[in-house]
């Protein structure tokens, strides 16, 4: 079965984990995504480099199931290799700084002009227009900029941010649907576009609950940090149990409520009708009281203990699990989310498949390319030159100084 992306082409000049996370999730839809490194390779291959392999877990995260060249973009034949590629590209995704690519001649309005169809996608952290274009950033700018460290911090501590690069892969995704959106447009009207991707506008965007409150009162809503808590439902938080932590969340009213649930489930029914807990709007007030009971029950169990007592009474719970935990678990072990597979050295390595399933296609994970190791490959096929012409310009520092790549044949 023929993926939905097959026969799509795409050049990402894109480096660490935003722009080339996007071109991930192409790649898993089926997408020749063509990653073009500089000749000192991506930003992150080496950043806490894994044993099995040329490049860290972190960019096989990020580029599996890509194929990779190598272009010095400071020579002149660089930059002339890749404005043909992109010449016969579908999309480009790049996540430079707004005004480098124009000044490498290959920004939306250059390449527009001899591929009138490119969908070409800028990620940046700030956006292409407006003051703060020029700035640099990172995930953590994302998320500190959008309240979100704000809110995750203790009301009298020091914030925190979370660790995760979800700034970054939220960005990723939401440059991908819009990068399938206008190919669906594409195939409508055959024109291109240029989208502007901003990480702190996905960052806004993607908080359904404090941000549209704080808009809505045009920022006078004086929200304040709640810790491990929800500001507006208890119990709806972190609780200690024996050996860890677990996640609840038990609003409503009622027997059949997930807080009648968990109140039965504790043996404590008589708090179902208690004046003090009635309503989520009384336990809200009552807090310190709620999660006071709730540890009560949790202390003396197991994470594992509480967990089947809470999944039996249909009550919304979750173990807090560290990443070692989590590759482990059952549920992702259980749907394949976490795969083996052989790398080129024939040593195993583990790694993340994409999160969706489908009866359409076949979804198959595959590693990261090694650096340049398609470079001779993707431009004889793309460009149509000989080994020879390929030969002579890696002679004349196309390619950057590395090791030479294979020659195909």
């Amino acid at each position: 079965m023929s993926a939905p992306l097959q026969g799509i082409k795409v050049i990402e000049l894109a480096q660490a984990v935003a722009g080339p996370f996007a071109g991930r999730i192409l790649a898993d839809l089926g997408a020749d995504v063509i990653k073009v490194e500089p000749p000192a390779g991506d930003l992150v291959r080496d950043l806490a480099r894994v044993k099995y392999e040329d490049f860290s877990a972190m960019f096989n995260h990020a580029n599996a199931g890509k194929r990779s060249i190598c272009l010095d973009l400071k020579t002149v034949i660089g930059k002339v290799l890749a404005l043909s590629l992109c010449r016969g590209a579908d999309v480009v995704l790049e996540n430079s700084t707004p005004g480098a690519m124009q000044r490498a001649g290959l920004d939306y309005a250059t390449l527009s002009t001899v591929n009138p169809g490119l969908i070409y996608a800028s990620v940046s952290s700030y956006g292409q227009t407006g003051r703060h274009s020029r700035y640099v950033g990172a995930d953590p700018v994302g998320q500190a900029i959008s309240g979100m460290v704000y809110m995750t911090g203790e009301r009298s501590g020091t914030p925190y941010f979370a660790t995760t690069g979800i700034a970054d892969t939220s960005t990723a995704s939401h440059a991908a649907i819009a990068i399938l959106a206008a190919l669906l447009r594409r195939s409508r009207t055959a024109e291109g576009c240029h989208l502007d991707v901003s990480m702190c506008d996905v960052m806004l965007f993607m908080d359904c609950c404090n941000a549209p409150v704080a808009a809505a009162l045009n920022g006078t809503s004086r929200l304040q940090p709640s810790g491990p808590h929800n500001a507006t439902v208890s119990p709806f938080g972190i609780f200690a149990c024996s050996d860890g932590h677990v996640l609840i969340e038990a609003w409503g009213e009622g027997e059949d409520s997930l807080w009648g649930r968990l109140c039965a489930m504790m043996g404590r029914r008589e708090l179902i009708g208690d004046r003090r807990f009635r309503t989520n709007a009384l336990r809200v007030e009552h807090r310190s009281e709620v999660t006071a009971i709730v540890e009560e029950w949790l202390r003396p169990r197991s994470k594992d203990e509480a967990m089947a007592a809470l999944y039996e009474a249909r009550v919304v719970a979750a173990p807090v699990l560290s990443p070692d935990e989590a590759v482990t678990h059952p549920i992702y072990q259980g749907r394949e989310t976490v795969q083996q597979l052989d790398d080129r050295s024939g040593a195993v390595i583990g790694a993340i498949a994409a999160p969706y399933r489908s009866t359409g296609w076949d979804s198959r994970l595959v590693l990261a390319p090694q650096q340049g190791a398609d470079t001779y490959a993707v431009i004889q096929e793309w460009l149509g030159l000989r080994p020879d012409e390929l030969d002579r310009l890696a002679a004349s520092g196309a390619f950057g100084t590395g090791d030479p790549v294979d020659v195909p044949g």
